[in-house]
């Protein structure tokens, strides 16, 4: 059920193409043909996108180029490529030293914040104790004094007289609590009354 086409002329021989091709009904529709239709899934190609999409923004987020030092590489091999020498880059190693000195400081920081302070001398050594005056002034010639303390003072020689003993920030912070703990339930109970 098709249709055949034949060219048409001009007066000289030529074809004339704008005449054959209006001539022609390329788009006729029978009532015997049907359509042809397919249909495909657009999944595939959106969870390739989305995956290619993912890896881009993984990429920027990660990866940071140093576009000019790529730049640079590129200059270089063109260099080599043309036989000429290549001058070593001294951005490189100034960069290493700048890095190597921040990295010394920080732990040079770090060994003074958790540096060992020595207990004082009388907690070393209770049988003597340094008579000197802690903020300068008039010293004798000599130096220190040095006094031998009586042995009824160390523990286990003699009556032992309790030291109140100094009490924590913990337990100063507890009992600071409870007594405004207290002071709620006071004004609680003169509120109720």
């Amino acid at each position: 059920d098709g249709k055949v086409l034949s060219w048409k002329f001009q007066k000289d021989g030529r074809i004339d193409l704008d005449r054959t091709l209006n001539e022609a009904d390329v788009f006729r529709r029978d009532p015997k043909l049907t359509p042809p239709s397919s249909f495909t899934d657009l999944w595939p190609p959106f969870l390739w996108l989305a995956a290619c999409l993912f890896l881009g923004d993984v990429a920027v987020r990660r990866v940071s180029p140093d576009f000019d030092r790529m730049k640079r590489n590129l200059n270089d091999a063109w260099v080599k490529l043309r036989g000429r020498e290549v001058a070593p880059r001294t951005e490189y190693m100034e960069k290493l030293k700048g890095r190597k000195a921040e990295v010394t400081d920080q732990l040079d920081r770090a060994r003074i914040s958790t540096r060992y302070e020595a207990p004082p001398v009388e907690m070393l050594n209770p049988e003597f104790i340094v008579d000197e005056p802690l903020l300068g002034g008039a010293t004798s010639p000599e130096g220190p004094k040095i006094t031998p303390t009586r042995s009824a003072n160390r523990p286990g020689m003699g009556p032992d007289k309790k030291e109140p003993a100094q009490e924590s920030y913990t337990n100063r912070l507890l009992k600071a609590k409870n007594k405004v703990w207290e002071d709620r339930e006071k004004e609680k109970d003169k509120g109720n009354s």
